[in-house]
Order: structure tokens, then sequence, then C-alpha cells
């Protein structure tokens, strides 16, 4: 089946807005690009610690937009990001999914992944929290 190649400047952009969404105080839990095969795609996937849970997705894409308008970003766009909560549902089925396939958490649970290139995922962030919660 055709798979699309993630290109280095949506890595390249993804990573400077994580880096700005940072900078302006949101805790981000995890950060990557995963290929989600019904989709043929793929998606940055952004899961903050509190700000999905407290203010709405759709106020986190807001942020992000901001944040992409002020880098001004040439191939990163709204759309080709999901954002989820560290304890969705929908964070949970692609965590076990990827738990499956084994392309994170092979690592030592004390590790923090950051820049690891797996066949179906590129992880920028992926907090220590994360790996104790799922092996819990």
């Amino acid at each position: 089946m055709y798979k699309t190649v993630l290109v280095k400047e949506l890595v390249e952009e993804g990573e400077e807005l994580i880096k700005r969404l940072e900078s302006r105080r949101f805790h981000i839990e995890a950060a990557f690009w995963y290929y989600f095969e019904d989709l043929t795609r793929w998606r940055l996937v952004i899961v903050f610690s509190t700000l999905v849970e407290r203010e709405g997705p759709l106020r986190a894409y807001v942020h992000i937009q901001e944040a992409l308008a002020q880098m001004g970003a040439k191939e990163l766009f709204v759309s080709d990001i999901s954002v989820m909560r560290p304890n969705g549902y929908e964070f949970e089925e692609l965590r076990s999914a990827m738990e499956r396939s084994g392309r994170v958490a092979t690592r030592h649970p004390m590790s923090t992944p950051r820049d690891i290139v797996f066949e179906r995922a590129y992880v920028y962030r992926w907090s220590d929290q994360l790996s104790k919660s799922y092996r819990t």
C-alpha cells in the first residue's frame, strides 16, 4: 500500500510549534508525528496535560493556530494536527496501538524519547509520566 513520507519541513515546523507552545507555558505530555493508516496520512499529535481538559480542544486549536501564524509556518497547518488529553480514550487507543506495534514502549521507562524515528512515528516528546501510567 502507498504510504506518504514525512518530510523534513514538517518535522522542523512541528518542533518549532512545540517549542513555541511550551514557551507560552502549555505543558505538553507528548508530541509526535504518527502515520494513521486509515487516513493514509501523517498527523502531529499533541497531548496537553491540562489545556484540552480545562479549555476544550477548540481552544487548544486556537492557541495552535496563533502559534503557527506567529512562526510563519509554510508546510504545517492546523488540519495536520490532533490534540488529545493524556487520559482520554482517543490517546489511550493510540498509545495501545503503538505499544502493540512496538513503536514507542520498547524504550526504557525512565528514558524520555526525543527525536526518535520509528516506522510509523516520529517522537519529539514523551513524558515519563505517560510511560509510568501506561505500565501500571
